[in-house]
């Protein structure tokens, strides 16, 4: 732990592991901001530290970092320790065959083909078959998150919340989805056909979007040089998220269901 101090400041830090992705730097910093004399908090994944900074009279001590993250995976370690847990490589390679038989699985149905006519031989209930599979995969992992923090974070803040005001939260969760999917996706369905491109332009765009699948797919491994391929979200726009999940006004449910349009899914994506 290195200390810094000022007349008019008093600068910690500690390091940190468990931290996945940018998400867990924003979720360490609002948990860390609540202790008491704390003005500023920022942590880096990359570098698997926090960055503390508190009045010149006020020190944290780890105990307390230990303290508020003890409810989370995230573990306060020394400097000498690595921030990064090592690869498990016998788990990937599980994982990489169980998507290779799902991808011929798939591809037997048609599903993956290039071909540049398979739109117009998807039938609606083939469609709406392939919508099942992505709610029973990349929906599950991202929107069900969602859900659930957002869930945590109503009982948190109301532990004697009625069932009924959960449902009706969850209602109007997917009350939005249902709502910006129809009228964005529509949208997009226009534009692409008054776009008209070619199969070559579809290529590439396809192209494009299986490099940042790549890419987002490194990061996840914690492959080293893929941080700089990927764009950063705004961290003050991930703390204006929490903080419109954490209000208790009726509409927000409704208006952070519409937001998960612009979460990226492939199956989404490929219908679109």
């Amino acid at each position: 732990m290195n200390n810094v101090f000022s007349m008019e400041k008093n600068t910690q830090t500690f390091f940190i592991r468990g931290m996945t992705c940018a998400s867990c730097e924003v979720i360490i910093e609002r948990k860390l901001k609540k202790i008491d004399g704390v003005s500023s908090v920022e942590v880096s994944k990359r570098l698997g530290k926090c960055t503390i900074i508190t009045s010149p009279e006020k020190k944290v001590h780890k105990d307390d970092i230990a303290r508020i993250l003890a409810d989370t995976e995230y573990r306060i370690v020394h400097e000498t320790e690595t921030t990064d847990l090592p690869f498990n490589w016998v788990h990937i390679i599980k994982i990489g065959t169980i998507l290779l038989v799902v991808y011929f699985l798939m591809s037997a149905f048609g599903l993956f083909s290039f071909d540049t006519a398979l739109g117009e031989r998807l039938s609606y209930p083939t469609i709406f078959g392939i919508g099942l599979i992505a709610s029973v995969s990349s929906c599950i992992a991202v929107v069900g998150g969602l859900v659930l923090t957002f869930t945590a974070t109503v009982k948190r803040m109301n532990p004697s919340v009625s069932r009924w005001h959960l449902l009706r939260s969850h209602v109007l969760f997917n009350g939005g989805r249902i709502v910006s999917y129809f009228f964005l996706g529509g949208a997009v369905a226009l534009l692409g056909a008054a776009l008209a491109p070619s199969p070559r332009v579809m290529g590439l765009i396809s192209l494009f979007a299986a490099f940042v699948m790549i890419v987002l797919a490194l990061d996840l491994l914690g492959l080293s040089g893929s941080k700089k391929w990927i764009p950063r979200m705004p961290k003050k726009l991930s703390h204006w998220i929490y903080d419109m999940a954490e209000s208790q006004k009726w509409w927000i449910p409704f208006f952070l269901g519409a937001l998960t349009f612009f979460l990226p899914c492939g199956f989404t994506q490929s219908m679109q």
